[in-house]
């Protein structure tokens, strides 16, 4: 009777672990087949090439993730008021997800301050071109070199030799499942927008005029930016952003003030709101009907200032990109051995990307988390727990 009883707890558990491990590779490797990269890479022949353009402090600014110097980078880039542009060298991960989930893209642009090489780690990817974007600024020495992020993204569109159609990058952008150029531009080459606009998504850029006072007033004539709101807003100024080479400099001929006085803040200016240039191009694109709304186009949107956030969206089918923008040297590491690890298919419990970072969440998270934990995970729990149960019992007859 007892054998029975073991066989039987070996075959529930052997079930239970072979579809976990199911559960697991699409968590960690995500739930595809190569043929769609391939089959995406064999249909962009018929659409638009599509560059890729970063804005990146360059390899000088990243630091070694080690003890030592991860404190010292994190007190640095802690001083968020100039966003100087320290960071872990997580371009090199952005870049990689790059290369494995859209491979069908043209070129990358990277827009650094002064002349560079390619970082060490890309010196023969030959798709991978350096630009020192001080040449692109209309007044040269005057504006640059800049801290300023929002200031570098206004003069991506004069990358000489840009193709038409390209997408805008920031380095904590990664990739985590396939994507098709037909998810940032349509069949014509309209860009489109994963999400919802309408008249009330938008507001003036640096608040009511007559609220503001100063050395450095903006000019008269002024787009209106995205309400920068805890949804929409930061999705829209954390993600992947398609864009047309022709219809930003028809922007910037009708919007030359604004153009030069973004680009006169060598760090990030605020006034009432912040002048995010991401968030003012939705506008321009709203404004002039030159976009195609096309929400959930680009998966779930997923913008993480936590590791369990990133776990999270990680274990959701849709999520294509993930946003992930934290300071802290331990939650980097987390951050980066997960998504290398989904790049690289390694089969990791999910359970286990969990217990890394539960220390670091609070306690309704952590049952939050528990709770979505597959089904398959809890029934060896149960099953473990019914084994101890029938064997005590056996140990010790009435």
């Amino acid at each position: 009777m007892a054998m029975l009883r073991i066989a039987a707890i070996v075959l529930v558990v052997s079930t239970a672990l072979a579809l976990q491990q199911t559960n697991l590779r699409r968590v960690v490797a995500g739930n595809y087949k190569d043929t769609q990269l391939q089959s995406t890479a064999a249909a962009v022949g018929s659409q638009h090439l599509i560059d890729a353009v970063y804005c990146w402090a360059g390899e000088s600014m990243q630091v070694d993730d080690s003890a030592h110097a991860g404190e010292s980078m994190q007190e640095r880039a802690l001083d968020m008021s100039i966003h100087a542009g320290w960071g872990f060298n997580e371009f090199q991960v952005s870049f990689r997800s790059l290369l494995k989930y859209a491979p069908w893209f043209n070129k990358v642009y990277v827009l650094v301050n002064g002349p560079a090489h390619p970082p060490a780690w890309a010196a023969n990817e030959t798709r991978l071109v350096m630009v020192d974007r001080c040449t692109l600024f209309p007044r040269g020495s005057g504006d640059c070199p800049t801290n300023n992020s929002y200031a570098c993204n206004s003069v991506a569109h004069l990358i000489p030799g840009l193709k038409e159609h390209f997408v805008f990058m920031e380095d904590d952008y990664y990739f985590v499942r396939p994507v098709n150029s037909s998810q940032f531009f349509s069949p014509v080459g309209t860009p489109l927008v994963d999400f919802s606009l309408n008249t009330g998504s938008f507001e003036e850029v640096y608040g009511a005029r007559a609220d503001l006072s100063g050395p450095d007033m903006p000019p008269e004539h002024l787009p209106l930016h995205m309400i920068n709101d805890d949804t929409i807003g930061q999705h829209a100024a954390h993600s992947p952003m398609p864009i047309r080479v022709s219809f930003l400099k028809s922007m910037e001929s009708k919007f030359s003030d604004w153009f030069a006085f973004l680009r006169s803040h060598r760090n990030r200016f605020i006034s009432l709101h912040t002048e995010d240039y991401q968030l003012v191009y939705y506008w321009m694109l709203f404004a002039n009907k030159a976009g195609e709304q096309r929400p959930g186009c680009r998966g779930t949107p997923c913008k993480c200032d936590e590791t369990l956030c990133v776990v999270d969206c990680l274990l959701d089918p849709n999520t294509m990109v993930i946003n992930f923008n934290d300071q802290s040297v331990e939650n980097w590491r987390i951050v980066h051995d997960l998504v290398v690890q989904r790049m690289e298919s390694f089969i990791v419990p999910s359970w286990f990307s969990s217990w890394r970072v539960w220390s670091q969440s609070s306690r309704f998270q952590l049952w939050q988390h528990l709770l979505a934990t597959p089904v398959p995970f809890w029934f060896i729990v149960s099953t473990v727990v019914l084994s101890i149960v029938v064997f005590s019992k056996e140990s010790h007859p009435k």
